[in-house]
């Protein structure tokens, strides 16, 4: 905060006390005045009615103006602002300008000591610590912050994007940052949207049946869009092992890119009329995917598997297009890396679809939700 405060001595100081002082005193003594003559008028013998009535007209119009006078000075005209070269002596004591450790203060003149601005549209709480705040191209953004990151004090520049980082010289000041540095910049995650609907990717990888092998399975599987190959899209693999076509020319070797890594036997039964309960096969294999190692459930005989959610990303601060992200994929914008912690739809108390991300070097999270 900047501090306006009268200079000289306490005559100077306290000028508008004195005055207002001492025009109550010239009231005072005009009333006293005006009842004295009003007495004299009527103890002093025979006045005609035309001089009194225009005595008493006289004295009106003295007691009138002194009261315009006394209103001036007793309630002088509020200042919006006290130039530091031209300093009142009507100014209070101490005066001093809007602002917040942020600098996010409005910098109009304010009462010492208030911990927020009084002013409805700015209501900042104010920094304890006493400051002097210029502004000299009134953009709003302070001289000490444009000269140390290279801004012109004279150029009204707020609006302007200096580094060209996507975020305004008013938002870097703001979130602190350098708005001469690319790299120096308030964090995207801010400013990153999420797009309806959720998109749901499907393999078609299918689990057909097992057979044994010592003391686990031989897990078999069919890849329909492989049917005209030489293997037919028929695919095997033992745990552990991913699954492929095996086949021994290497030049057709295909594999899947899933590695079998649990098994479960699951049956469900099925009422039939007159009570007789048919088996189904319902069984779980778990497969690892090769390139980010999610591990995903396929049961047998399902035509397709659901593997992913995919949720539609962009953000208008960086300049970069949509970008699609499924679960515990890393994605980057400009200089920061994300990775994308959660994915979820409507339902069970969910209003919309969300999407968690996370900045991985300072690992703030936020929860962003769709745009309908």
């Amino acid at each position: 905060m900047s501090i306006r405060k009268s200079d000289g001595d306490f005559f100077k100081s306290h000028w508008d006390k004195i005055v207002a002082l001492g025009g109550v005193a010239v009231l005072l003594g005009a009333i006293v005045f005006k009842v004295v003559i009003s007495s004299d008028g009527s103890e002093g013998g025979i006045v005609s009615g035309g001089a009194a009535r225009a005595r008493n007209e006289d004295s009106k119009n003295n007691i009138s103006a002194l009261e315009a006078v006394f209103g001036r000075v007793s309630r002088p005209e509020a200042l919006s602002e006290i130039p530091d070269d031209k300093k009142s002596f009507l100014a209070s004591e101490f005066r001093v300008s809007c602002s917040s450790p942020e600098g996010r203060g409005c910098g109009r003149p304010i009462p010492d000591g208030l911990k927020v601005c009084p002013h409805k549209d700015c209501l900042v709480k104010q920094s304890a610590d006493v400051k002097v705040i210029v502004d000299a191209d009134e953009d709003g953004l302070l001289d000490d912050y444009e000269r140390k990151f290279g801004l012109d004090p004279a150029v009204a520049d707020a609006d302007a994007d200096k580094d060209g980082d996507g975020f305004s010289n008013m938002e870097e000041f703001k979130a602190n940052t350098n708005p001469s540095d690319s790299l120096s910049h308030p964090s995207y995650l801010d400013y990153i949207a999420m797009a309806a609907p959720l998109k749901q990717e499907f393999s078609t990888l299918q689990f057909t049946g097992t057979s044994p092998l010592g003391d686990d399975f031989r897990y078999y599987f069919k890849q329909p869009g492989r049917q005209n190959e030489v293997d037919r899209g028929n695919l095997k693999a033992v745990k552990g092992g991913e699954i492929s076509n095996e086949v021994s020319n290497k030049k057709d070797l295909y594999k899947a890119g899933y590695i079998v890594v649990g098994f479960e036997k699951k049956t469900v039964y099925r009422t039939l009329a007159g009570g007789m309960k048919l088996p189904k096969d319902v069984s779980e294999v778990a497969l690892k995917r090769v390139s980010d190692g999610k591990v995903i459930k396929f049961v047998i005989g399902a035509a397709k598997t659901p593997t992913d959610v995919q949720a539609t990303l962009s953000c208008d601060r960086a300049g970069v297009g949509s970008i699609t992200v499924v679960e515990g994929q890393k994605f980057k914008i400009k200089d920061e890396e994300y990775v994308v912690v959660k994915i979820l739809g409507k339902g069970n108390g969910q209003a919309r679809e969300t999407v968690m991300v996370r900045n991985i070097k300072t690992e703030k999270a936020r929860v962003i939700e769709a745009l309908e």
